[in-house]
């Protein structure tokens, strides 16, 4: 058994005990911390659409419809740059023949002009 001293029981019989609401209060205020942060999380992740399953069929099929269009008008406008490129290609093919063409004439009329310079000169 525990020994009460003299002083222990004095302490006891004139102590008086009164609940406080200190520790609700802070443990109130925690939760309510815990909930903002939790509320504002949820906004955050809402408005960066990471909550998208909420969206309807409808909006979803309307935004793939815009989608599509988009990647329409964007594939229509590459193989027009790409008929273009072809097209270049093509007429510096055909300028660079004719060059070439050129070339092999002047060419031929120097080595012409080389050979009778050639037989003048030993004449």
């Amino acid at each position: 058994m525990a020994r009460f001293s003299l002083n222990d029981t004095q302490w006891l019989t004139q102590a008086s005990f009164e609940p406080t609401a200190a520790r609700r209060r802070q443990f109130g205020r925690a939760a309510l911390a815990c909930a903002l942060i939790a509320t504002a999380g949820l906004v955050v992740a809402a408005r960066a659409g990471f909550l998208d399953e909420q969206v309807s069929p409808a909006a979803r099929l309307a935004q793939a419809q815009v989608e599509v269009e988009r990647l329409s008008t964007e594939l229509e406008r590459a193989n027009t740059e790409l008929e273009m490129e072809r097209a270049t290609r093509t007429e510096l093919q055909r300028h660079a023949d004719e060059l070439g063409e050129r070339v092999a004439k002047l060419t031929q009329q120097i080595e012409f002009l080389s050979s009778r310079g050639t037989m003048a000169g030993n004449r």
